[in-house]
């Protein structure tokens, strides 16, 4: 099998998550060993991505989360693969190895760039409301629905607020985005 070429340095998780990537892709991938990313770790990125596009794939849970986040901190140039929790899942494991390949590599083609620079998004959480993402009994599904479209992790309201905002999508284009 031929391996698809990623031109970007990959952080994953762990060493199983980088086993599984290399079975099926051919890309540098460094591993964060866990939540506790450390300063020099996040250093080094700053310092790699001055010259490499920093792809990020953590698993979908809260140390996941708390990674990107940490990443999205110290080098916001970064891109980013978010896992939908139930491609995710295997034998009650949950995370970026238990995905299948197909999936990953679909993944792969479609991720997301945020900007932590000044926004252009022009969203408040009363267009939120006006769209029934929040406030409702449905808005739950309506944002887990929208999120997989932007190929975003779920959110709650105020995180799908931030998210928009680092993506710098406006509300018209949020609106049509919904009705696609």
């Amino acid at each position: 099998m031929n391996k698809q070429i990623i031109d970007a340095v990959i952080v994953v998780e762990g060493k199983t998550d980088k086993q599984f990537l290399l079975s099926f892709i051919e890309a540098h991938i460094l591993e964060t060993n866990g939540s506790a990313i450390s300063e020099s770790f996040l250093i080094e990125l700053q310092e790699i991505s001055k010259s490499k596009r920093i792809l990020v794939i953590t698993d979908p849970d809260s140390p996941g989360e708390k990674i990107r986040n940490s990443i999205i901190q110290a080098v916001p140039t970064s891109h980013h693969i978010f896992l939908d929790k139930k491609q995710a899942i295997h034998q009650g494991k949950v995370g970026l190895a238990q995905c299948s390949k197909d999936y990953l590599l679909y993944q792969l083609a479609n991720e997301v760039t945020f900007s932590l620079n000044k926004s252009k998004s022009d969203i408040t959480l009363n267009h939120l409301f006006e769209l029934a993402l929040i406030g409702n009994q449905a808005s739950k599904e309506k944002r887990y629905q929208l999120c997989k479209k932007l190929n975003i992790a779920p959110s709650n309201g105020k995180q799908l607020l931030h998210k928009l905002h680092w993506m710098n999508i406006n509300n018209n284009q949020l609106r049509n985005i919904i009705k696609s």
